[in-house]
């Protein structure tokens, strides 16, 4: 695995355990989710900030059906650098893909499916 995009989901992964955990689908719970995720990014200076809002709640929710679907943190991880490593990308533009993933990955759990939360926190589960 390329080591400079592993990076940006180690470090997220320990967002999540300062996020409260909320399971609901609710329009509050979307509101929070935006807040940390958007926060986290453009602290982080990332462009990809600018997506738009329901997408980065598509893409939180998606994260959630991976997970209930039986995919493990890690092997969501593995093929978003696999399929980064196999594209055109400058490792710039590729680190603020890994860390919009890593971000939307610690806050769908977060806010989205809970129970998931340990194998966040421990992602050799």
């Amino acid at each position: 695995m390329n080591k400079l995009l592993v990076i940006p989901f180690v470090a997220i992964f320990s967002m999540v355990s300062s996020l409260p955990a909320n399971a609901q689908y609710k329009s509050s719970s979307n509101d929070i989710f935006l807040q940390a995720v958007n926060n986290k990014l453009i602290d982080d200076g990332n462009p990809l900030s600018m997506i738009p809002n329901d997408k980065k709640i598509e893409h939180g929710i998606s994260v959630c059906s991976a997970l209930n679907s039986g995919s493990t943190v890690n092997e969501i991880a593995e093929y978003i650098i696999e399929s980064l490593a196999d594209s055109n990308l400058s490792q710039r533009d590729a680190k603020y893909i890994a860390s919009y993933i890593a971000t939307i990955t610690g806050g769908g759990v977060a806010f989205y499916c809970p129970q998931y939360r340990q194998q966040i926190l421990t992602p050799d589960s």
